[in-house]
């Protein structure tokens, strides 16, 4: 990803010398603080050193990487259960000067609605415990027990309501210590039988099982 957008600058003639340049930009930028960026291939923010400010887009909680020059400004919304933990959201300003000088002045957005996780048994989220509102919300219930038309019950007090999930630990839990006693065998066949709507055949089965023991047998050696 470096050296690739190098060369794009180097056949763009940029930054252009004389004035500032201002660079917008949405990737990932390694060294960011926000969440862990994985797989995801992510540009050496040195990379922007020539640039009097970049603007990069891509990760929603506003932050700067390697100093001022290189910032997320931030989404103006949150858009996810995590984000409404801190959800006050800002709008940028830069200032920059002819010598190249740069000034950021972060302004509170204060949107029309709020945004916030609420997390609790069915009846709790249902009673005066948390009043009706029109703000987002993102709805966890606690419990293994699904409850009968749960979804239409809640956006009926919470309209904005984003998402409903339910809660099962204990349940995930108990299922994958269930599952670490099967076999290859049962469990391949089983996610057979789920993917495909039918029992594997024996044939199959035991290709698939040639290739998981030979895997194991490389992964070993």
């Amino acid at each position: 990803m470096t050296s690739a957008l190098n060369v794009m600058f180097r056949h763009a003639g940029l930054p252009r010398q004389g004035r500032p340049c201002l660079l917008v930009a949405h990737l990932a930028v390694a060294g960011s603080k926000a969440s862990p960026i994985g797989s995801l291939e992510a540009a050496d923010y040195h990379v922007f050193e020539p640039f009097a400010y970049t603007a990069l887009g891509h990760f929603h909680m506003p932050h700067n990487v390697g100093g001022a020059r290189v910032r997320y400004c931030g989404s103006p919304l949150c858009f996810s259960q995590k984000e409404a933990q801190s959800p006050q959201k800002y709008i940028d300003v830069i200032d920059i000067t002819a010598d190249g000088d740069v000034e950021v002045i972060s302004h509170p957005i204060q949107p029309l609605f709020g945004v916030a996780g609420l997390e609790d048994c069915f009846e709790a989220l249902l009673s005066d415990k948390y009043p009706s509102t029109k703000d987002y919300v993102f709805i966890t219930i606690k419990g293994d027990n699904a409850e009968s038309d749960a979804a239409r019950r809640l956006i009926a007090k919470f309209s904005n309501c984003v998402n409903i999930r339910y809660s099962r630990a204990q349940t995930e839990a108990t299922e994958a210590q269930e599952y670490t006693k099967l076999d290859f065998g049962e469990l391949f066949s089983g996610f057979y039988k789920l993917a495909m709507g039918e029992d594997i055949r024996t044939e199959l089965l035991d290709t698939a099982r040639e290739i998981f023991n030979g895997s194991k047998e490389g992964a070993g050696s």
